[in-house]
């Protein structure tokens, strides 16, 4: 396959813009994270005391992604270089690139299972227990969501396949005429074709974004079909609650499409040199770097009280501005107005 003509220059064009654009988004990003702890502190319902734990481990999760990806770690990729090249604060202490990008993966992946296992509590409320396959929906969600825990830990450990000798990967890609300045450096690691293990190590990220396809596919499949099944069993009130949360794990699933697995597609696909355009990888990385915030303004605006309290402050913000009054009221949310 032929490389997209760009000389030294122009990697730099893209490293600069890249670096800009990550210093931009958490000016919008960091509103959304405070948003969200204020209302699972001030406007979670009380009788949803797992949900609530559940739901604050993920956004305080998320938040702790993207400070490590954003600053603590800041990862580049410049194709057809097979590497990653870390520049953020752990570099300046000193840490090894190959453990921070661990632990960024590391980071991603439990995340994904805390989202998992939250995707599932709301499929549980969908199924009603009068259907006829409820037990085995929810032992199937009990399943799937130990085999997320457990694969996220286990997943990570394919970046062990990456380890080469620096000397000789990065000799490899030396008489190539396109290549970062930045090659030698020591936050730069990298890996070549010319590793015996390179091969298990795209198998695994296969079977990995082949996994997460999966569930993207099964779980709003089986939300459907229950509710189709039991359209005329249930009231119009209950009806309309599960359509709310049907609406609410297909957004999970939308953010999970170009947040995780397109981003994850494309650095794989980059690294078995599918991929040669040097602005597609940078550009799938920062949707990447931004899944937390995505995940967690989808908990904002499925959950009626985490949205009510976002429009009123809104409204006060408008007010101020306009310098009108603004009445407000402190409504007790039961668990029907949740999902309204």
């Amino acid at each position: 396959m032929n490389l997209i003509n760009a000389n030294s220059s122009d990697l730099k064009n893209i490293y600069s813009t890249y670096i800009t654009i990550l210093n931009f988004i958490p000016i919008v990003t960091v509103p959304i994270y405070a948003e969200a702890i204020y209302c699972i502190i001030k406007r979670s319902p009380q009788f949803q005391k797992l949900y609530t734990c559940i739901l604050t481990a993920h956004i305080l999760g998320c938040l702790v992604e993207e400070f490590y990806g954003f600053q603590l770690f800041r990862p580049m990729v410049f194709v057809p270089v097979i590497g990653v090249y870390a520049d953020g604060i752990l570099s300046w202490l000193g840490v090894h690139p190959f453990i921070q990008l661990y632990g960024m993966m590391l980071s991603v992946q439990i995340n994904l299972g805390i989202l998992t296992h939250i995707t599932f509590y709301r499929m549980k409320i969908i199924i009603p227990m009068s259907f006829r396959y409820y037990t085995r929906c929810i032992q199937f969600g009990i399943l799937s969501t130990v085999a997320m825990y457990t694969g996220a830990v286990l997943t990570v450990n394919i970046l062990f396949f990456t380890i080469e000798n620096q000397q000789n990967a990065k000799s490899f890609y030396a008489n190539s005429n396109t290549i970062p300045d930045m090659l030698w450096s020591e936050k730069y690691i990298v890996s070549s074709p010319r590793n015996p293990y390179y091969n298990s190590f795209l198998i695994g990220a296969a079977m990995c974004i082949g996994f997460y396809i999966l569930l993207c596919i099964i779980i709003p499949s089986i939300c459907y079909a229950v509710l189709h099944r039991t359209k005329d069993s249930l009231s119009e009130k209950v009806i309309k609650a599960q359509r709310a949360y049907l609406r609410t794990i297909l957004l999970q699933v939308l953010v999970m499409v170009v947040c995780v697995i397109m981003p994850f597609s494309v650095f794989f696909a980059g690294a078995a040199n599918l991929i040669t355009d040097p602005r597609i990888i940078p550009a799938s990385l920062i949707f990447g770097l931004c899944h937390g915030a995505a995940t967690t303004l989808v908990h904002l605006l499925s959950n009626k009280p985490f949205r009510s309290t976002m429009k009123a402050q809104l409204l006060w913000v408008i007010n101020c501005v306009t310098c009108s009054r603004h009445s407000s009221s402190n409504k007790v949310h039961t668990l029907s107005s949740i999902v309204q």
